[in-house]
């Protein structure tokens, strides 16, 4: 018995995985593509690339009549071992009138959009700096010197800039995958008995005229064409994987003091606001990482926000929808 075929679906693009091939000869219309069986049971990228059936195909076929003259299928002495006669539906519409019993199948089972998606959950925190790069100056931003957050900084100048405000500290991502849900079309087998005879088989319309047997196996004789079909969609995820952002910058601002006495100006390297005698002002300025021109001051202070939340890049969720309990179906 040949190991079933597996086709993975990648949601989202640039994954090494988009070139795995498919095992076991089928195309992706489930078709041979040859006579000969692909088999690989080999992993790449950490997938399985090809994994075995249940050798117990737990959900049997039903009986159908295997004494009759299959003369149209080419098999006018009969079947080979272990194949029988079926009228197929491959929309999973009604069997034909008469001596005939459907039962519903499954082909081309694939994910859902959407499936396998990965989400990654991150842990830990980061933490601002209690130190800030900063750069002053009066015609431009010159060399930059630490300077510690939230104290204030008597030196004055027209430019001001934030050189460094990397945040700091340990995050961890869980990585998950999304549900597997998957998606197939249905089919009808049409297992019949005695009385139907050769006239009602043979004259079924062409393409529906098939024999079925367990597992993935190729056609017996020949001009017959493979299908597949199981009694369900076996899907799986595979793992995902999570990376660790890198640490982000803190939001970080400058409160840049003036100094004016009676509409003279005097120094103010104290970080005075002027909130007890109107004396000093002060402005509020967000550091972009630029050298900005805030207008002259005489002394400053930075501050930063709030630490910024731990984030994590999910890698591409992919998975597989295989065919629960195979069976082989080989039609003219």
């Amino acid at each position: 018995m040949c190991l079933r075929s597996r086709v993975f679906i990648l949601i989202f693009a640039c994954s090494p995985l988009a070139a795995l091939g498919v095992a076991c000869g089928l195309d992706e219309t489930g078709l041979f593509g040859d006579a000969s069986l692909d088999v690989t049971t080999g992993t790449e990228g950490g997938l399985v690339d090809v994994a075995p059936y249940d050798v117990l195909n737990d959900v049997p076929l039903p009986p159908s009549c295997n004494n009759v003259d299959l003369s149209c299928l080419g098999f006018g002495a009969g079947l080979p071992d272990g194949w029988s006669p079926y009228v197929t539906s491959f929309d999973g519409g009604a069997c034909p009138p008469g001596d005939f019993e459907g039962t519903p199948w499954v082909t081309n089972t694939r994910l859902a959009n959407g499936s396998c998606a990965c989400t990654c959950t991150p842990s830990g925190t980061w933490s601002c700096p209690s130190t800030a790069a900063m750069s002053t100056g009066i015609t431009g931003c010159g060399p930059s010197a630490g300077v510690a957050v939230g104290q204030c900084q008597g030196q004055g100048g027209f430019h001001i800039q934030i050189v460094d405000a990397s945040a700091s500290g340990t995050v961890t991502c869980g990585a998950e995958a999304g549900p597997a849900a998957p998606l197939s079309d249905p089919v009808t087998l049409c297992s019949f008995g005695c009385e139907a005879g050769t006239a009602a088989f043979c004259g079924a319309p062409a393409g529906s005229r098939c024999i079925v047997t367990d597992g993935i196996q190729p056609c017996p004789g020949t001009g017959l064409t493979a299908h597949y079909v199981g009694a369900s969609a076996s899907p799986s995820c595979a793992a995902c994987s999570c990376t660790t952002d890198s640490p982000p910058a803190c939001a970080a601002t400058a409160y840049v003091f003036h100094g004016y006495n009676g509409g003279f100006y005097h120094p103010n390297n104290s970080c005075d606001d002027g909130s007890v005698n109107n004396q000093n002002s002060m402005d509020t300025i967000t550091l972009d990482g630029s050298c900005q021109n805030v207008g002259g001051f005489d002394s400053y202070e930075v501050q930063f926000g709030a630490p910024p939340q731990a984030t994590c890049t999910a890698g591409a969720g992919s998975g597989d929808a295989g065919l629960a309990s195979p069976k082989t179906v080989c039609c003219n």
